[in-house]
């Protein structure tokens, strides 16, 4: 593979696609990330990048100049540490080994032989490729995910998502809750006498379907950045989320 992209939009792209935030774990809620790899394939002037495992999966795509399609496992944190020091249009060559360029700069590193959980990524982006953004105007049947389909879809602005994540975050539980009747969303965290509710109606122009109930762990909000989401939900179900130029992918939790 081969391509030119500015620095910096990589830079973006690679730090979004660990998925940095809180996660539910045995100690309670804690930073974390979803690992230290990224899948990047590049076909048709647009480059894929991946990271995930079996319960999460994250996805990026770029418009980029494009001079040779590929694909390439990398490590993100020793990239992002020289594209941090880098301004500008670089060349990137993933053929033999990781190759930036930059005027006069020239930057090799290792190639890693295969992202720790390519089998999953592979798997989840062939039934995730045909979901698109919601169009409100469209009230047609929802997209099949596998051999199901999905409940209910509707569109949300991200720094509305954002928001209520981080007052559920206060509860320390790191599972969230997301239930949707007849245009009502209501997103909520609780544990005892400790919980967060919040209620948000949506447009009927912005959404289709039945009634569904979710739940999940782990700061998907943090991965949209001022744009609408494209949420598609079931019941006891993954929980597809889609921007303009984002994918995400995470399985409910079941507790």
């Amino acid at each position: 593979m081969n391509f030119n992209i500015d620095s910096k939009i990589l830079l973006n792209a690679l730090s979004d696609i660990q998925g940095r935030g809180k996660y539910s774990g045995h100690s309670g809620l804690s930073n974390n990330e979803l690992g230290e790899y990224c899948y990047m394939k590049l076909e048709n002037n647009t480059l894929e990048l991946w990271n995930g495992d079996t319960t999460l999966a994250l996805n990026i795509n770029i418009p980029v100049e494009s001079n040779k399609d590929g694909d390439i496992v990398i490590e993100t944190k020793p990239t992002m540490a020289y594209l941090k020091m880098i301004d500008g249009d670089i060349t990137i060559d993933g053929e033999n080994s990781l190759v930036i360029t930059c005027g006069s700069k020239l930057i090799h590193l290792p190639r890693i032989i295969e992202h720790p959980s390519i089998s999953a990524i592979i798997r989840i982006k062939g039934m995730i490729d045909h979901i698109s953004i919601f169009e409100p105007e469209y009230k047609g049947a929802l997209p099949l995910f596998g051999d199901s389909v999905f409940e209910a879809a509707f569109n949300l602005d991200s720094s509305t998502f954002h928001k209520a994540i981080s007052f559920c975050e206060q509860v320390k539980t790191g599972v969230y809750k997301l239930d949707f009747n007849d245009g009502t969303l209501i997103i909520s965290s609780g544990q005892g006498h400790n919980s967060y509710i919040e209620s948000n109606v949506i447009d009927d122009t912005k959404w289709s379907g039945e009634s569904a109930t979710v739940e999940w762990s782990g700061p998907l909000h943090k991965f949209f950045k001022n744009e609408e989401i494209s949420f598609y939900v079931k019941d006891e179900f993954p929980l597809v989320l889609v921007s303009t130029d984002r994918k995400l992918i995470r399985a409910p939790h079941m507790g």
